[in-house]
């Protein structure tokens, strides 16, 4: 069962899409999209600058990806939110020292970690086969609009715990507070594809 709608958007007008996104920052983290990009800046405090989806999506052989430049100090992820009420969160992401696919539920499980490499881990990819999550990393492909050749990062059964609903998922993307402020990362061509049959998960880019 593909996602019930694909959701794209490129963060390059200059104008963030209220259609597409919530504003889910805390009080002391912001976002804008600004300089052909969606910027999230983690503030002054502890927080963090964030977006949901607007919609959920049926994260059933379907994938989500974008492209994300992390800083140093500064975890930087995108999530798949379950929307029930003991959600678990499968998140891939990366701090400037490694990038990790991680899974949130009552605590925090590293999946799979590896090194970061500012210019092998330019692309973040979640997707679904065969009953499990897997979380997929590539560099800039042509420019960096497309990404190049993926490689798999890890995997995990994506009923892993029952609580877990993939019918029921919105993607978000996050900038969390690490021990240092201000801190602002930049997130561009951001997609929900459908399966296609024939096409599984080749890449759709705007």
């Amino acid at each position: 069962m593909p996602a019930t709608s694909e959701l794209r958007d490129s963060f390059r007008d200059n104008s963030f899409n209220t259609v597409l996104w919530v504003d889910n920052s805390t009080s002391d983290g912001s976002l804008a999209e600004q300089n052909n990009r969606l910027e999230l800046n983690n503030g002054t405090g502890s927080g963090f600058g964030a977006a949901i989806s607007t919609v959920s999506h049926v994260f059933l052989n379907s994938y989500i990806f974008c492209r994300m430049v992390p800083a140093a100090g500064v975890e930087m992820d995108f999530f798949l939110v379950a929307a029930d009420a003991t959600p678990i969160n499968f998140a891939i992401g990366a701090n400037g020292v490694d990038t990790r696919f991680t899974r949130f539920n009552g605590g925090t499980t590293v999946i799979a970690s590896v090194t970061y490499n500012s210019t092998n881990h330019r692309w973040f990819r979640m997707r679904s086969l065969g009953g499990r999550v897997w979380a997929d990393i590539a560099p800039d492909g042509v420019d960096v609009h497309h990404p190049g050749n993926w490689v798999a990062l890890g995997n995990e059964a994506i009923d892993v715990n029952p609580s877990y609903d993939p019918t029921t998922v919105k993607p978000s993307v996050n900038n969390f507070y690490n021990g240092v402020n201000n801190i602002i990362i930049h997130i561009t061509n951001f997609n929900v594809v459908l399966s296609q049959q024939g096409r599984m998960f080749d890449i759709g880019i705007l």
